[in-house]
């Protein structure tokens, strides 16, 4: 019993030893542990976090109204943590307040514009979503921003 003991105790010893070994190893490279790791050719298109936009055209109904509205999904690998702070999404010098998750692990966010906001965007305007009151145009600290490209009006899902 007193072998089987020892052996318990070296094996926990042995654990301990490799889990921390590899936390360290982790910090030391930069990545956060249980974060998804950044493959070269999304470091190279500058799309470091993965991330994609879908543009629908939906209706929203109330128990009294319907009415139409142009919904903007953002989709990132980054999930969209901000704390207490307010989301926006920016199209060129436009900025919409954020409305609502898309899932329950915040890596999808669903803005809601009306047919006339939507209309004022123009084709090529980049498209940002902040938090914090960060301004798109500047570096006010670390994932700050999420980053989707330009917008192209002409790939509104119907």
């Amino acid at each position: 019993m007193t072998r089987h003991y020892g052996w318990v105790q070296l094996l926990r010893l042995f654990g301990c030893l490799v889990l921390r070994s590899s936390l360290a190893m982790s910090q030391e490279s930069g990545q956060v542990v249980g974060e998804p790791l950044r493959t070269v050719k999304q470091l190279e298109n500058g799309n470091e976090d993965n991330n994609k936009m879908r543009i629908r055209s939906a209706l929203r109904i109330t128990k009294r109204t319907q009415r139409p509205v142009i919904e903007v999904i953002v989709q990132s690998d980054r999930p969209f943590l901000g704390g207490d702070e307010t989301f926006a999404l920016h199209i060129g010098k436009q900025r919409f307040q954020f409305d609502r998750y898309g899932d329950t692990k915040a890596y999808i966010m669903i803005f809601t514009l009306s047919p006339q906001e939507f209309e004022q965007t123009k084709n090529g305007d980049q498209v940002i979503v902040t938090y914090g009151g960060a301004n798109p145009d500047k570096v006010e600290g670390p994932r700050r921003n999420w980053k989707f490209g330009k917008l192209d009006k002409s790939k509104i899902e119907q």
